[in-house]
């Protein structure tokens, strides 16, 4: 029981992976231990996005705990999410009832009620949910609403909640999340027009914040943005202050006037890829890599954030070894933290790392890494229609046309009309 206890405080303190081979070890020894199958399961449904490994690998070590004690309410919480994340709406309604039954009034009965509404189309109790959010508690409120938009595979159902989060009875930061959530949501239907108006909605977050924002979204591999809007935001960037640092980001003490120096330089590489400066990026990567006058923590994240700059670069230059070279094993990342709106440069290092396995032909690995879309998190909804695209075309070459038409029909239900000019993937 001691190892289950250590493995828990792994997990809490963002070391999943000492805390999933330990529970292994455990369950090695001892199969029958209940407590060490529902932690290997909290460590994957938590985690395993974040190590671009399918979510669904938490599944089996959930059931089988369930197995053995089927009243407990964690369990098929995590269970009823990744239904409702597979399309399973009678594993999702008998999964609901048991929570519901158990605990009625909890936060998380609220979630099931959320997840099967919208399975279930039934707008009224979404309406309802959404009502009752504007007065809720601000971390509850945003957690549902992330949730559906994560698991229920419906931007509309989940806009409507997270457009809950923007009144002015929620905390700046949670109104600032809840723009930000209304953002990615529009991104993930390919409709950058209102995605950019969420935006620009997005003042509490401070200017410094909203500029990085404005980036990040306007350098999505799938995002029509014009050449004009990529070279102003490059301006813009290059004359900003830098005066952040990466441990307040990283705890959401909105608002920011300034960038933290090293994503300041990570976006403008970023930027320069896109409008065909592979130079530039390269001599910014170097910058990451060797960056002066800030923290030790700062330089840290910056040297991270090099990483995916480095795999970007290689790809565009057709060498996708080079590209997982430069990315290495997927990893936590230097803060060991639950990820957040602030965790799209983890995003883009997993695309790129499907993108460079399926270029080298390893298409099982590269299916693994799509699948690993969306993070529980949120942060990650705009790649969800082209990773569900991009999954589909790679199932064909394996024969599996059923499969990738249910991957096909997932992408279309989420991104029915997508703006002119979106980058869908070929």
């Amino acid at each position: 029981m001691r190892n289950v206890l250590e493995a828990r405080l792994l997990h809490q303190r963002g070391r999943p992976e000492e805390a999933e081979r330990r529970l292994l070890a455990v369950l090695a020894d001892q199969p029958h231990m209940l407590e060490a199958w529902y932690y290997l399961g909290e460590v994957r449904a938590h985690w395993s996005s974040l190590l671009a490994r399918p979510v669904f690998e938490a599944d089996a070590a959930l059931r089988h705990a369930l197995s053995r004690t089927p009243t407990q309410v964690g369990m098929a919480i995590h269970l009823a999410r990744l239904a409702a994340l597979r399309g399973d709406r009678a594993e999702l309604d008998s999964l609901a009832a048991a929570v519901l039954r158990a605990e009625p009034a909890a936060d998380q009965a609220r979630e099931m009620r959320a997840l099967r509404a919208v399975a279930h189309d039934d707008a009224e109790t979404l309406r309802g949910i959404a009502s009752d959010l504007r007065t809720g508690h601000d971390a509850t409120a945003l957690a549902l609403a992330q949730s559906v938009a994560a698991h229920a595979g419906d931007a509309a159902a989940a806009s409507l909640l997270s457009a809950a989060l923007i009144f002015p009875e929620h905390a700046r930061w949670a109104r600032a999340q809840g723009e930000l959530l209304a953002a990615r949501l529009a991104a993930a239907e390919g409709r950058w027009a209102i995605a950019t108006a969420r935006l620009d909605a997005a003042r509490d977050v401070g200017p410094g914040a909203l500029l990085e924002y404005r980036a990040f979204f306007a350098t999505l591999p799938f995002a029509p943005t014009a050449r004009g809007e990529l070279t102003r935001l490059r301006a813009a960037l290059e004359r900003a202050p830098t005066g952040a640092v990466a441990s307040d980001v990283s705890r959401y003490r909105w608002p920011f006037d300034s960038l933290t120096a090293g994503r300041r330089l990570y976006l403008l590489a970023v930027l320069d890829l896109r409008l065909g400066d592979s130079v530039s990026a390269d001599a910014r990567a170097a910058q990451l890599e060797h960056l002066q006058g800030v923290s030790a923590l700062d330089a840290a994240y910056a040297r991270e954030l090099a990483l995916p700059v480095r795999s970007a670069i290689a790809l565009t230059r057709g060498d996708p070894a080079a590209a997982l070279t430069a990315l290495g094993p997927p990893t936590i990342g230097i803060d060991s933290a639950y990820p957040s709106s602030h965790s799209y440069p983890h995003a883009q290092a997993r695309w790129l790392r499907a993108e460079a396995l399926r270029a080298l032909g390893r298409v099982p690995d590269a299916i693994r890494v799509y699948a690993s879309f969306p993070d529980p998190e949120s942060y990650d909804l705009p790649y969800l229609a082209p990773a569900l695209r991009r999954r589909a075309d790679l199932l064909r070459t394996l024969g599996d046309r059923a499969g990738a038409a249910a991957l096909d029909a997932r992408a279309a239900r989420l991104c029915q009309q997508p703006d002119p000019g979106t980058r869908l993937p070929p």
